[in-house]
């Protein structure tokens, strides 16, 4: 089961609906899909595309990143 702070590997959808490159993501907030952070862009994707977890951070940490997240998109 994928949970918030989860670091997950999946192939990040591409704009020309080629097949994406495989990359980590961390799982920020659990929603209907599941909801990653890429450096520069963020996504929403269903979970089915996940192919697995690869490391989990603090809670500590995952609460620094969202209110980091939260700062930026007020912008």
């Amino acid at each position: 089961m994928v949970k918030e702070g989860h670091v997950v590997l999946f192939r990040f959808p591409q704009t020309d609906l080629k097949e994406g490159k495989l990359r980590p993501a961390l799982v920020i907030k659990k929603l209907p899909g599941e909801s990653v952070i890429r450096v520069s862009r963020l996504a929403v994707v269903e979970k089915d595309i996940l192919i697995g977890r690869i490391g989990k951070i603090s809670s500590e940490r995952l609460k620094r990143i969202k209110d980091k997240l939260g700062k930026w998109i007020m912008e």
